[in-house]
């Protein structure tokens, strides 16, 4: 029987996409038909032994890729219906993933400097926290270039990151980053770390619990762990999160569902946001398999409702086939202008 969709298609915001991206949809959805790209249901990782009454909030992403997303009735986390096996996982990150987000050109030299902004600001809120002292050794896993830890560098601390991505690793290594290709828990010794950074990756992982597990292996005691991922409340845009929603992504995270897990696993919280912004203080791991109880039951209705209002209404739909020439336009526009600024900083 199939399931009812809380959120129609034809509602949802999409994306706007350029002559590549558009190909590329389509590539990847007819391997999604054809089983070119293998499947697999995602559970919950709460536990919940009720998945019956989750909520199939979505059939496509924002993209319009064939993957939904569902709203956990348990927990309130949101999930993609289905994953892929670690074979298409491989396949869809090398071959169709930079197709996707990469929309303009200079696309490396602007994600390294978006990347080391968002370093400064990490550097800056540990200043805050008056932790910056006892870090003297860096690791993040997922760095992409590496344009995360140029700030730390630059303030003398020992950086290292691991990323799959040789391109992106090559950007960084130029401007004397120290960056590896592999594993990150091969490449990382236990208990060798200040700090470790997850910027933008946890969303990315199969077992949110059982990575953080792992993760700690890697950081000193006492020492600490600094998480950011984009919050189902981070952005006040009118139609998010329901634009966030992206195949990508297999889970959507909100604060309290987070906060519940660090503690659960043992972590003091030192700071988070409703931007998702996290740095926690390893304590004694705790070594239950599901940190995630009832306590969160509030939740799958105030993301459930949040959700629908984020749909399109009638009127925007007419806004958007009347404004999307227009939208086209102005998106080329911001595109120049943007990498002409980027490209001029990174020339100074």
């Amino acid at each position: 029987m199939k399931q009812n969709v809380a959120i129609s298609y034809f509602k949802q915001p999409h994306r706007l996409l350029n002559k590549d991206q558009k190909k590329t949809v389509s590539e990847v959805n007819d391997l999604i038909s054809s089983g070119g790209l293998e499947l697999f249901n995602n559970h919950c990782v709460c536990g919940n032994i009720h998945e019956s009454n989750d909520v199939l909030l979505t059939e496509k992403d924002s993209w319009g890729l064939r993957i939904g997303q569902i709203l956990c009735s348990k927990c309130g986390l949101v999930r993609n219906q289905f994953v892929f096996s670690p074979e298409s996982n491989n396949l869809f990150y090398e071959k169709y993933y930079r197709k996707l987000y990469n929309s303009s050109n200079n696309t490396d030299k602007r994600y390294f400097i978006m990347q080391s902004k968002r370093g400064g600001e990490f550097l800056s809120l540990l200043k805050e926290l008056s932790i910056i002292d006892d870090i003297k050794e860096v690791a993040e896993m997922g760095c992409g270039a590496g344009g995360v830890l140029l700030p730390f560098a630059k303030e003398g601390i020992r950086v290292i990151g691991v990323d799959l991505n040789d391109e992106f690793l090559e950007l960084g290594r130029k401007n004397g980053l120290n960056l590896k290709n592999g594993n990150f828990y091969d490449i990382i010794k236990d208990k060798s770390c200040d700090l470790v950074i997850l910027s933008h990756v946890l969303e990315h992982l199969l077992d949110p619990i059982i990575e953080i597990k792992r993760l700690a292996q890697k950081i000193r005691d006492g020492k600490f762990l600094l998480i950011q991922v984009p919050g189902l409340f981070s952005n006040p845009q009118p139609h998010y999160p329901l634009s966030g929603f992206q195949i990508a992504h297999v889970y959507y995270f909100y604060k309290e569902w987070l906060e519940h897990l660090f503690i659960g696993l043992g972590f003091s919280v030192l700071y988070c946001d409703d931007k998702c912004t996290f740095v926690l203080k390893k304590g004694e791991l705790i070594s239950d398999n599901s940190p995630i109880d009832d306590s969160l039951s509030k939740y799958p209705s105030l993301i459930l409702q949040r959700c629908v209002n984020s749909q399109m209404t009638n009127i925007d739909l007419v806004k958007e086939v009347i404004l999307r020439p227009y939208k086209k336009v102005k998106y080329c526009i911001y595109q120049y202008l943007t990498n002409t600024e980027l490209y001029l900083r990174w020339k100074a």
